[in-house]
């Protein structure tokens, strides 16, 4: 971490540690841990100028689905806007549509959301929409059926 192009902080001043903590008494994969990062007082103060400086720009760097770590954007958004699209879609007033609801646990990156459209009246849902969560919408035909499925199958492999 670097004050300038010329000096660099000391490495005493930027080391930091990890420490996993047992979220169960036998752990046997990673998940069941939980990472606590412990860093000198200096440490934190550089991080805290940072994340002043950057809270101005990331606003326009973050796109408008990722609801969280964005001052004025509120994760319980997202919910609300899952449960007026489920709303929509139980009217039937929008054609034959499914939705589908999917926990995971791991970063869901090998698909292109791209097909899986909403009324052009709704915000677009993506998969960062939930950290642990995925929501699909999509019409009920065969093309789009077999997008999920193809897209569930490559999450699986």
């Amino acid at each position: 971490m670097g004050i300038s192009i010329e000096r660099n902080l000391p490495r005493a001043f930027t080391t930091t540690t990890l420490i996993l903590i047992q979220k169960i008494s036998d752990p046997h994969q990673f998940s069941q841990y939980r990472p606590i990062s412990l860093c000198n007082f200096f440490n934190k103060i550089i991080a805290k100028i940072l994340a002043k400086r950057l809270s101005r720009f990331l606003p326009r760097l973050i796109s408008q689905q990722q609801s969280y770590f964005v001052k004025g954007r509120v994760i319980s958004d997202n919910h609300l806007l899952g449960q007026e699209l489920i709303s929509s879609l139980k009217k039937g007033n929008n054609g034959n549509n499914v939705a589908f609801k999917l926990d995971m646990e791991k970063a869901y990156d090998r698909r292109d959301f791209q097909p899986f459209k909403v009324p052009r009246v709704c915000p677009i849902i993506t998969h960062l929409a939930y950290a642990d969560d995925i929501i699909i919408f999509a019409g009920i035909s065969s093309r789009y059926l077999r997008l999920v499925m193809g897209a569930l199958r490559d999450y699986d492999a």
